[in-house]
This record gives structure tokens, C-alpha cells and sequence, in this order.
């Protein structure tokens, strides 16, 4: 039983203080959901592949910010000229450095909540001008509960953190980040959360920082001391709502002029210096073809699922598994052609993050089809060009219905799992590492008799990944259950009574 259930029958209010009870439920807590009994077996939907994807993003870009503390290596290209020691490493190589290439799976991020936050409503647009009005109740609620959804879970996170911080609770890595050049050679300018004396300074501190953090109005990306990866969230947010607004007006649009308009933004955006606007009109224009092909393949379109979607930056749930299968449009006539497009994906998505000034021999030449729109951003281009052929690869699936290699992966119990925990891994991942994960290298350096030899440096480096990793997950799935799947049930029960009958 969960807390928000209520008393067991028959217990009444016996059960809520006895000790035995409160016990069992703390131990119930720290118990993973795939050893719960409450767990629900997975189900394998025409979209599983998208929540498959996510998860394994979410854990590339914990391996990102665990090994670019330590090495520049995940940030270079193969052979960079201005680090041709750090970077003469066949891990800098595509598909090797997808392994930590965290700035592509942002990009995967927000393509996904673009077609994610536009393909309800995009159904409805289809059904005709009957279903007006349900078109209005959906974008209202998702409008709602955008903000709450992406932020209550933040702000629960980075409170847990600020009161860690005021608890003396990164005192292992303090003296480190103090003296970072000598105990962190690579290219992270993180810092600790700072302690304060006083409870309610260090609270003063956290509020001031989610306040920024919430601002729309900030273009600027904001890195809070608490956690600098959560930009991301207020980017979320920001495009959600561009996205919401694009939908109102091209509600009374024929499909195929909607569909090229959202194309057309997807262009524009760049052009005005928001790189992230091509991977969410992007993402809203897959969904709408999508929407398109469903139509024309059914005679008098279905009724739309009543479910209603929970669009997050990793994770899911809703009505899009409960779309009858949609056959797209395919890129590729052969195997050969999609191992081509697919490798073609990879290069693309493996540009370097940093050095563009310097590239990487095997991207020189790509430097000069940047657009100036993503000046100081240049690796978002060709990333997102990537990204964006590799999700249509992979909805365009294997021939003769079969799922391939990649598709298998991501829809695996593993990889669904990874799925449902990827928002909380995401949230909880920096305040492991800075408290604990950042620590265990050296740990094991120590033990073993320093980091000189190459051979000690990787055990080093290994065994503190493996550690911080099982951490984090572990600390993500508790994360999940009781705190994120509560914010869910919450903003559920607010907009229900907040919701008006006339």
C-alpha cells in the first residue's frame, strides 16, 4: 500500500502511527520498483521504442558528466589539433564516443517532447471541427500541468539538495572542487553547493536560484549552483509553450498546410537564435505526419483516447502506446541504404562539443554549412541534423515487420525501465556525484597505489563509473516512486479541482 492510498481496511487509523507499520513502510521506500509487488508487468506499444530511447539517454548523459570531470576527452573529436594527446584516443571516435555524448541526447530529449506535447492535440485537429472542444480541454490541460509537471519534480529535487548541502553532506568532495586542478584534470566547472550556517540562509540561496531557473523570460540558458544540468527544464518549459501557441493557430489548418508550417518554424526558429526550436516543430511535424497517415488509413476516423499524456523531458505515459500502428513514410528501399543513413546519423550526432575553432579532422569540413544562427552553439547543428534522421529511422522500423537491432534494445524490459526512472535519473544524478560519485576514483587510487600508470588510472575510472552509476539508478528509481509519481497524482488532483463545470 502507498502512502497516498490510505489506511489498510480494517486497520482505520491504527495503521498510520504504529510503529511496526511506519517501519515496514520506510523499508518499502528504499525498496527498487522491480522488486515491489505493486509493479506492473511492461507492455510493449507502437511508441515503447521512444520511452526505450529516453532511458538510454538519460544514463549516456550520466556517463557524460562523470568522465568529462575527469578527462576533456568526452567534449574533443578524434585527433582535435589543440589536444592531439588527450584526444588520440579511439574512444573519440564514432560510435565509441556516443557512449558519453550527452549534448545529443538532449537533443533526443526535446524532438521526443516535441511529438509528444503535439500529437494528442494533433489527432483532434484531425477528427474535424466536431471535436473542437475537446481540442480546447486538452491544450488547456496540457498547458496546465506543463509547468507542474517539469518543475515540482525539480523543485524537489534541488531542496533535497540544498538541505544535503546545509547537513554538511558534500564535505567528501569539498576539498577537491576546492583544489580541482589537481584532483580533477577534465573540463567540468562544476562546483559544490555551497554550505550556509543558517537554515533559512540556505534555503534564501535555494529559492533565489529555482527563481531564476523558473524565469520564461530568460533566453539565456541558467546553470543553478544546485544542479547546473537542469537548463534543460526551463528550455522545456519555454518551447513547450511555443509550441502550445503554434498549435492554437494552425488548429484550422488542413493537415498538409499545418504540417509545412510546422516545418517552417522548425527552420525559423534557428534563424532566430533558438536552436531548440528545429527538434520540438521537428518532433511536431513527425507527429502530425503520423497523424496524416493514421487518417488516411482508417475510413471515419476513430474516436480519440481518452488517456490523457503526460509530456515530460525523459519520461511518459499515455495515450500514444494506444495509437493503432502507423506505417510512415520509409527513407530507405534497402538494408544497405538504412545502415548508411544509419551510420551517416552517428557521424553526424558524434560532432564535437567543443573546439570548433580546431575541429576534429573528420568535421572540418562540415564547419562552413553551419548556420550563424547557432553561433557559440555550433555543435548543435549537425547533432541535431543527426538526431533528427535517426528518429525517423527508427520509427521507420525494420522490414517485414520486424523490430531491428536498435528497436529491440530500446524496447527491452531494460531499456522501458531505464524509461520510467529517466526524468528522476536525470534529477538526482548531479547531487550523487558531487556528494559521493566524483570521490570513489580516488578512493580506489588511493587504495591501489595511485593514477599514474595508465592501467591504475582506467581502475580508477571504471570502478567509480560502476559504483556512481548503480548509485544513481538506485537513487533515481526511489526518486521516482515517491516523489515524481506523486507530483503526477497531484497535478492530477489540482487541475480536477481546479477545474470549472461551465
Amino acid at each position: 500500500m502507498t502512502a497516498d492510498e490510505g489506511p489498510a481496511t480494517g486497520l482505520g487509523h491504527f495503521a498510520i502511527w504504529h510503529p511496526l507499520w511506519s517501519a515496514h513502510r520506510m523499508l518499502d521506500v528504499f525498496k527498487p520498483m522491480i522488486l515491489r509487488k505493486n509493479s506492473h508487468p511492461t507492455t510493449i506499444t507502437r511508441t515503447s521504442w521512444m520511452d526505450g530511447l529516453r532511458g538510454t539517454c538519460a544514463v549516456i548523459v550520466v556517463n557524460f558528466h562523470f568522465f568529462f570531470t575527469f578527462s576533456p576527452l568526452p567534449t574533443l573529436g578524434y585527433r582535435t589539433p589543440t589536444h592531439l594527446a588527450a584526444s588520440d584516443h579511439i574512444a573519440a571516435l564514432p560510435p565509441f564516443c556516443l557512449f558519453w555524448d550527452g549534448a545529443s541526447c538532449v537533443n533526443v530529449f526535446f524532438a521526443i517532447a516535441g511529438y509528444v506535447c503535439s500529437f494528442k492535440a494533433l489527432q483532434l485537429m484531425q477528427s474535424g471541427t466536431s471535436y473542437q472542444g475537446q481540442l480546447l480541454q486538452s491544450l488547456s490541460s496540457s498547458v496546465f500541468r506543463r509547468g507542474f509537471r517539469l518543475y515540482l519534480p525539480t523543485l524537489a529535487m534541488t531542496l533535497i539538495t540544498a538541505l544535503l548541502a546545509h547537513m554538511n553532506g558534500f564535505s567528501l568532495t569539498n576539498i577537491m572542487f576546492a583544489n580541482r586542478k589537481i584532483w580533477f584534470r577534465g573540463v567540468s566547472s562544476e562546483v559544490n553547493v555551497p554550505h550556509y550556517d543558517t537554515l533559512w540562509g540556505q534555503i534564501a540561496f535555494w529559492a533565489s536560484e529555482v527563481w531564476h531557473l523558473m524565469n520564461v523570460w530568460e533566453s539565456k540558458p541558467v546553470y543553478p549552483v544546485h544542479d547546473p544540468h537542469l537548463w534543460t527544464i526551463a528550455y522545456e518549459y519555454r518551447m513547450s509553450l511555443h509550441l502550445y501557441i503554434a498549435l492554437v493557430a494552425l488548429a484550422n489548418c488542413r493537415p498538409h498546410v499545418r504540417m509545412v508550417l510546422l516545418c517552417a518554424l522548425a527552420i525559423l526558429y534557428p534563424a532566430w537564435h533558438r536552436w531548440e526550436g528545429l527538434l520540438f516543430f521537428a518532433g511536431a511535424a513527425c507527429a502530425q505526419w503520423d497523424v496524416t497517415q493514421l487518417s488516411n488509413r482508417q475510413e471515419g476516423y476513430a474516436a480519440v483516447t481518452q488517456g490523457q499524456s503526460e509530456e515530460l523531458l525523459p519520461t511518459k505515459e499515455g495515450v500514444l502506446g494506444t495509437s493503432p500502428r502507423v506505417r510512415p513514410l520509409r527513407m530507405t528501399r534497402t538494408s544497405l541504404h538504412r545502415v548508411v543513413a544509419y551510420a551517416f546519423a552517428v557521424y553526424l550526432m558524434s560532432y564535437p562539443v567543443s573546439e570548433f575553432k580546431n575541429p576534429s579532422p573528420g568535421y572540418a569540413w562540415m564547419n562552413v554549412f553551419i548556420p550563424s544562427g547557432y553561433a557559440h552553439r555550433e555543435n548543435k547543428f549537425p547533432k541535431s541534423v543527426g538526431v533528427l534522421i535517426l528518429l525517423y529511422l527508427l520509427r521507420d522500423g525494420a522490414k517485414g515487420g520486424k523490430p531491428g537491432l536498435w528497436r529491440s534494445w530500446l524496447e527491452s524490459d531494460t531499456a522501458l525501465y531505464l524509461g520510467r526512472i529517466s526524468f528522476a535519473l536525470y534529477l538526482v544524478h548531479a547531487t550523487i556525484l558531487h556528494a559521493v560519485g566524483y570521490a570513489i576514483p580516488h578512493w580506489i587510487w588511493a587504495s591501489i597505489g595511485g593514477s599514474k600508470a595508465m592501467s591504475q588510472w582506467m581502475i580508477g575510472i571504471a570502478v567509480g563509473w560502476a559504483a556512481s552509476m548503480i548509485l544513481c539508478l538506485y537513487f533515481a528509481d526511489i526518486f521516482h516512486a515517491e516523489i515524481e509519481l506523486r507530483c503526477v497524482r497531484f497535478v492530477r488532483w489540482l487541475e480536477g479541482r481546479f477545474k470549472g463545470t461551465g
